[in-house]
């Protein structure tokens, strides 16, 4: 699981608050991005909150918060919006609550999004293969030749084999799909073909799939429309 802590923007709501203008007046305790880097050794009590208080991790909850640092360092006036957990809100705030910051000559008013992914690592899907890549490639089979006929139109001698390769997302969309190898020797045809399967709709599989499909293609035999 990654945590990704993105620094916004500072709003000088507050009388005398620091803001991101205030030039070479701001001491290196002043930034905001000093800040960041205080608050990221909390990372190990974060990732505790997002692991013990998220049932479903496929929902990506993120929790954004403003808070303002007084100048003895402490964080107060805290609120959270954009919340998709309640509980896992009030974990994070009681983490960030801890943190202490150096001393400033001036309050920071701090707007921060922790976002949370859960990762999950690519695999063959062996199973998913098997009854789901040859029947939807099938369904696709016009728009696949339709690639090659651009190719006959210039070489009606023209074939080969590609071999794709293409990673399904967890909705069943194509997330990336890419040409590893081609004896075709025609840019062409290999781009149409890697956008036809771009275009694709797979059943949503339980990880991200990698595929590795070879196409092969012939010249038409003569008779044939």
């Amino acid at each position: 699981m990654r945590i990704v802590f993105v620094l916004a923007l500072l709003i000088p709501s507050l009388a005398g608050a620091q803001t991101a203008e205030s030039g070479s007046q701001t001491s290196p305790a002043d930034k905001p991005r000093a800040h960041l880097s205080i608050i990221n050794q909390k990372n190990e009590s974060i990732d505790e909150c997002f692991a013990t208080l998220t049932k479903e991790p496929s929902q990506h909850p993120g929790v954004r918060v403003k808070f303002v640092v007084s100048k003895e360092g402490t964080p107060t006036l805290m609120i959270a919006s954009e919340a998709e957990n309640p509980d896992l809100t009030k974990c994070v705030l009681d983490v960030v609550a801890t943190v202490k910051f150096p001393p400033a000559s001036r309050e920071v008013l701090m707007n921060y999004n922790f976002a949370f992914k859960q990762e999950f690592p690519p695999h063959d899907g062996s199973s998913y293969k098997k009854k789901f890549i040859r029947q939807v490639i099938g369904e696709n089979e016009e728009n696949i030749q339709r690639c090659h006929d651009i190719g006959l139109k210039e070489d009606p001698e023209l074939h080969g084999n590609i071999q794709t390769k293409f990673y399904i997302w967890y909705d069943g969309t194509v997330l990336k799909s890419t040409i590893e190898s081609s004896t075709l020797n025609n840019p062409d045809v290999e781009l149409c073909i890697q956008e036809a399967i771009l275009g694709m709709r797979f059943p949503e599989p339980p990880l991200m799939v990698v595929v590795a499909y070879p196409l092969d293609f012939k010249t038409k035999e003569k008779g044939d429309e």
